[in-house]
């Protein structure tokens, strides 16, 4: 893994991605990376955007945000951050892109658990969430970044 402290590199190869415009005109080429099914939602397409824009200070404060409930951000784009963070071994942005993650979706962990005592559920919660995390260590966590809910769901059962 390189150090660096930022999340995406612009001389990086990344043959899988696309170009994205900036306001300024200038190009900033491939940043965000597709997944190999290219099966991203839209909406989380337009999120990433956003968020590869920012410079690493900006993304810390943003996810410090998430975190405390002032600003919302999906599950697919916090994996793709913390994937990438994780590739860059930036275990600043890892530490806070999971625990933004992990906010973002206990509350859809815990609704899928019913029938379940309050132990059991948070335990199924944190197992989701160590598979999750475990699927970015091993660069395998493309289906958990396209379609979070349906990973959630699938582990759950």
């Amino acid at each position: 893994m390189v150090d660096s402290k930022e999340i995406d590199d612009p001389d990086e190869d990344v043959s899988q991605g696309r170009s994205v415009t900036r306001g300024d005109g200038k190009s900033k080429e491939k940043i965000v990376h597709t997944l190999p099914n290219g099966s991203r939602r839209p909406e989380v397409e337009a999120e990433l955007e956003w968020w590869v824009d920012l410079d690493s200070e900006q993304r810390r404060i943003a996810l410090r945000q998430v975190i405390g409930g002032e600003r919302k951000a999906t599950a697919e784009t916090l994996i793709y951050l913390c994937r990438r963070a994780h590739e860059r071994s930036d275990r600043q942005t890892l530490s806070l892109a999971f625990e933004a993650l992990s906010k973002v979706v206990t509350p859809l962990l815990l609704s899928q658990a019913w029938g379940m005592s309050r132990d059991e559920r948070q335990e199924q919660v944190q197992q989701i969430l160590l598979e999750t995390f475990i699927a970015i260590q091993k660069g395998k966590a493309d289906f958990v970044e396209s379609r979070f809910a349906a990973f959630a769901k699938r582990k759950a059962v």
